[in-house]
């Protein structure tokens, strides 16, 4: 080893820092005097030997020296896309905040949950200096398919290509807007599942992968009206005039058209409620043979200049009823004379002023006069004025 103190100073410093020649060899001595230069330093060869065995000592030393060992940048921070979001662009720029000490990166992307390495020592953004602030490192992906999820992940490194071993980074996803490449739309179910063969009935058809914008709907092959593609999982629509039947409804909405066979039955017409007046009840149901009780008779459809008879179910003989006022509900009136000839039931009929008429059997009893009662003896036949006779009348 060969150790130098200030050799290489020039001539005109050598008289200023001549005292720092600790060890000249004499060649070099006969050199400065040779040239003239005043040099009053002895040689030190004692310091020469000091210095070398002070370097060695502590070159060789665990205990003064430890190997230099270069650490590695914190993990990133992401930023964009948020985890787990939806309806995001087909052309993404992946946004984070590289760990302190961060210089360059390694970008995992794909669509498996543990995505692929697709580029390595990318260099983005500025070097993260823990001391000073944090500035955002951005990767762009294009090309994207639609209604897919991806998954990413960022490594960083230092220019030692050392990384954040130590904490492992996180895998974020996000997914695209649309529908997936050759997934088209399915259809589930449709609520009600039923209605009137004149159509006009709203109905809500579930399935996936309904895409936003316009819808086809089709019962059979009757287009329903007013669809709308509410979400990814809903239409809504009227359903078409259609012959009583159990259709299939088809969706082409999409990639492919969907269908849910024997999904809604199309009833017949509902017949026209009627208008033919109906009785109920009389109320007293009984009364006398001789007439004269009043009475409410209750039904529907009951219209004013109706007329109300009471008829005998054995001879048919019939006894028109006075009406003394009329609701829809309710007729209030007077009975007449039995017209049959022994006391007992009779039918009850209501004639609307349409001709429309309704009988109620037996709707009115006429009962029977009371017995006529008789005395044909007493026995004893007399007894104390007191009173307290027993007697037995026959």
């Amino acid at each position: 080893m060969t150790v130098f103190g200030s050799s290489n100073w020039t001539l005109p410093s050598f008289n200023i820092q001549q005292e720092h020649n600790y060890f000249p060899c004499a060649a070099q001595l006969a050199a400065y005097t040779s040239k003239g230069c005043f040099y009053v330093s002895p040689t030190k060869p004692w310091f020469f030997q000091w210095f070398q065995n002070q370097f060695e000592r502590r070159w060789n030393s665990n205990a003064e020296y430890k190997a230099f060992i270069p650490l590695p940048p914190g993990p990133p921070t992401y930023k964009n896309p948020v985890n787990g979001s939806t309806s995001t662009a087909t052309t993404v720029t992946l946004t984070w905040e590289g760990g302190p000490w961060a210089q360059q990166y390694d970008i995992y992307f794909g669509t498996a949950t543990n995505p692929l390495l697709i580029s390595s020592n990318v260099i983005t953004g500025q070097p993260e200096d823990p001391s000073g602030p944090l500035t955002p490192e951005t990767f762009k992906v294009s090309g994207l398919a639609p209604g897919t999820t991806y998954y990413w992940k960022v490594v960083s490194k230092t220019m030692a290509n050392l990384s954040a071993t130590a904490n492992s980074p996180s895998v974020w996803s996000f997914t695209t807007a649309g529908t997936a490449p050759g997934s088209g739309a399915t259809v589930t179910s449709i609520t009600p599942s039923s209605g009137p063969s004149s159509g006009g009935t709203p109905v809500t058809i579930t399935g996936t992968n309904f895409v936003s914008g316009s819808a086809v709907v089709s019962f059979g092959f009757a287009a329903a009206s007013n669809v709308k593609v509410v979400t990814s999982t809903t239409i809504t629509a009227n359903t078409p005039p259609h012959v009583p039947a159990i259709t299939g409804v088809t969706v082409v909405n999409g990639a492919n058209p969907a269908t849910l066979p024997t999904a809604f039955t199309f009833s017949p017409p509902m017949p026209p409620p009627s208008t033919a007046p109906k009785l109920n009840l009389v109320s007293p149901g009984t009364g006398s043979p001789a007439g004269g009780d009043s009475v409410i008779i209750t039904g529907s459809n009951l219209r004013p200049g109706l007329t109300v008879t009471f008829i005998d179910p054995v001879t048919g003989n019939k006894a028109p009823v006075p009406v003394n006022s009329v609701g829809q509900v309710s007729i209030s009136t007077t009975t007449p004379p039995t017209p049959a000839a022994n006391p007992g039931p009779v039918d009850v009929m209501v004639t609307n002023k349409d001709g429309q008429s309704f009988k109620l059997l037996n709707g009115f009893k006429y009962a029977g006069s009371p017995a006529q009662v008789t005395v044909t003896s007493v026995s004893p036949a007399a007894g104390s004025l007191n009173g307290g006779t027993n007697v037995t009348i026959s």
